[in-house]
């Protein structure tokens, strides 16, 4: 099967200190702070670290801080499989760390927000390297590790509700710094999952559900 597409991309910078970030109403925010099966923000641990770190009297604050918290709990890891929040937050060297790839620090990222009251979802496409390049997957086999990154770029992402902007992109694996507003050329947005669990990240942009594919190959030109 060959399927092309022309996407048209935008990057933008939300320039914060001219935005008087609000919270969303009332009706918005129940919907769009409840769990799913990937997203459980119910769990002890994970209330803890949100109300130790998700604090301020903004959304903006908020977001910034739990970013932040991510951030630098990381321990890098290429699974090709989604733990769930649940299960990407473990104990490491004495303290918790979140363990995995851009689809754990995704869906931590996104429970910890939920719990603090911010609409929050998953965004999943590409993180491209270049304007122009190839990538592809063997979906037969299933742990590659870090040499998974040198041909694949399949990526998640974090997006939060905050007014009066709308929904911002959140990047905590681009650079060495978090990136609230801040979206690059370099993603490709093909989806976002908000109150359904869809599968694994490696697969979302594979809309035919009777398929089994072996091998996908994308090719970027731009």
């Amino acid at each position: 099967i060959r399927a092309v597409y022309r996407i048209e991309k935008a990057e933008y910078r939300v320039l914060w200190d001219r935005v008087d970030a609000r919270w969303p109403p009332l009706e918005v925010a129940v919907e769009l702070t409840g769990p799913t099966a990937m997203w459980d923000i119910d769990n002890e641990t994970l209330r803890a670290i949100a109300e130790e770190h998700g604090t301020g009297t903004t959304p903006l604050d908020v977001v910034v801080g739990l970013a932040q918290w991510v951030k630098e709990h990381l321990e890098y890891r290429v699974l090709g499989v989604r733990l769930g929040s649940d299960h990407a937050v473990v104990e490491s060297g004495g303290r918790l760390v979140v363990r995995g790839d851009c689809v754990e620090v995704c869906d931590v990222f996104v429970t910890l927000a939920r719990i603090r009251g911010v609409p929050a979802r998953a965004a999943f496409g590409f993180l491209l390297t270049s304007r122009s390049e190839r990538m592809w997957l063997n979906f037969t086999v299933r742990e590659e590790g870090e040499e998974l990154l040198s041909h694949w770029g399949g990526h998640m992402w974090p997006q939060v509700l905050i007014e009066p902007v709308g929904w911002v992109d959140v990047e905590l694996l681009e650079g060495g710094s978090i990136k609230v507003g801040d979206y690059s050329w370099r993603h490709v947005l093909l989806g976002v999952e908000e109150t359904r669990y869809y599968g694994t990240a490696l697969s979302n942009f594979c809309i035919p559900g009777s398929l089994t594919l072996e091998y996908v190959e994308v090719s970027f030109s731009g």
